[in-house]
């Protein structure tokens, strides 16, 4: 990624000490930012873990009586599902910073290239995200993954990824799917430098964390820092870099919110936004600048409905997870096909989004009832059951 040594004019520059933006120019301040979150959330999720497995005694046999209660109101092992989860997943960010730790050793021993270097911390958190978390995550919690691929595959080259944003599970989806055979880049919130796992291997691989409050003063330094990511793309290559234009999740909340704002200030825009049922309008400052910095890629979409529930803690604990059927869907747009004008691309952007839109209204229809048929199923059998024993 390229540093940049000139502040903005709201003081911020690309730190040297980690993908991100900062207001700090000293090396012990720079120092302290990127190790503080690091201390925290790592005696967090070591306490975290830590308490959940001495109150397991008590959990496992909650857990096993909330199921039995539950049979067939919500299907089978619900709440034995979410405590394996969440006993699972801080277990697996420490499995994962453990293994960038095995590869800082070994580089003591064996001094490999900087290309070797990344490489080796690239394979690694893509086979951790990939086959550790999401895999993991899937059995766990059984969701049934279905995936539509774009008429002839990914293509080869580097690609650009435009995800939906509807809960915190949507982000390990590219992840799971593609890090294997890919390197993978993402343009998430700054925020999640506070996940452990995230912060280590987000600074060890080709990542930038966005300082979303920034302001208008100082994007540029923003927009250079993601610009950084694509500017390298070469034909052969597999790179993606992923992002997600919405800027937060999506909800009737959030999608009401940023109605009544547009309407204030962009007309225009507010039209476009009111179109939208089940996505919100796509930011642009991000995705043109990774447009027009972009040498060689194409560009994917990435459609998504059955992540929903993960969009607050609060579902997830609920069980609104479990069982679920996630449909996915990748357009791919060719880059000689990508608009070549400003203008051209914000119309072109939008039109997908529309697509995007729409497909998730129509997918969404099917997956709810889908869930309401198995219920139905559980139920039903259940109440034969009952029958048979009276």
């Amino acid at each position: 990624m390229v540093e940049s040594d000139t502040p903005s004019k709201s003081g911020r520059l690309l730190s040297p000490y980690g993908p991100y933006s900062t207001v700090y120019t000293t090396p012990f301040m720079l120092w302290v930012e990127k190790w503080y979150p690091r201390v925290i959330s790592a005696l967090v999720t070591v306490l975290g873990l830590a308490l959940i497995l001495v109150a397991s005694p008590i959990l496992i046999p909650a857990a096993i009586i909330g199921d039995l209660i539950n049979w067939g109101k919500k299907g089978r092992f619900i709440y034995i599902r979410i405590l394996v989860f969440f006993i699972f997943y801080p277990t697996l960010e420490l499995v994962g910073v453990f293994g960038f730790f095995l590869l800082y050793v070994a580089s003591w021993v064996v001094w490999p290239s900087r290309e070797r270097w990344d490489a080796w911390n690239q394979r690694w958190a893509g086979w951790w995200g990939s086959r550790l978390v999401f895999d993991s995550i899937v059995k766990v919690l059984d969701l049934k993954i279905e995936v539509e691929m774009p008429e002839g595959g990914m293509g080869p080259g580097p690609k650009i990824m435009l995800n939906r944003h509807a809960s915190f599970a949507d982000t390990l989806v590219p992840q799971g799917l593609f890090a294997i055979n890919h390197r993978m880049s993402y343009i998430v919130k700054k925020d999640l430098l506070w996940d452990l796992a995230l912060n280590v291997g987000g600074a060890r691989t080709e990542n930038f964390f966005l300082f979303r409050e920034v302001g208008s003063q100082g994007l540029d330094v923003e927009l250079e820092g993601m610009r950084g990511l694509v500017k390298g793309f070469k034909p052969n290559s597999t790179h993606i870099v992923c992002l997600w234009p919405e800027g937060t999740r999506y909800s009737e909340k959030k999608r009401a919110s940023v109605l009544k704002s547009l309407q204030a200030k962009d007309p225009a825009s507010y039209e476009r936004a009111n179109k939208l049922n089940h996505t919100l309008l796509p930011r642009l400052g991000a995705v043109l600048a990774l447009l027009d910095a972009n040498p060689c890629g194409d560009v994917v979409f990435c459609s998504h409905v059955g992540l929903e529930p993960a969009a607050e803690i609060k579902e997830v604990l609920q069980g609104g997870l479990c069982g679920q059927v996630v449909k996915l869907k990748f357009t791919r747009v060719k880059f000689q096909d990508i608009p070549k004008s400003k203008e051209g691309r914000i119309e072109w952007l939008y039109q997908h989004w529309q697509v995007i839109d729409k497909w998730v209204g129509e997918n969404q229809r099917k997956v709810l009832a889908g869930a309401q048929k198995r219920k139905d199923s559980v139920l039903q059998t259940k109440a034969q059951s009952k029958k048979k024993r009276n």
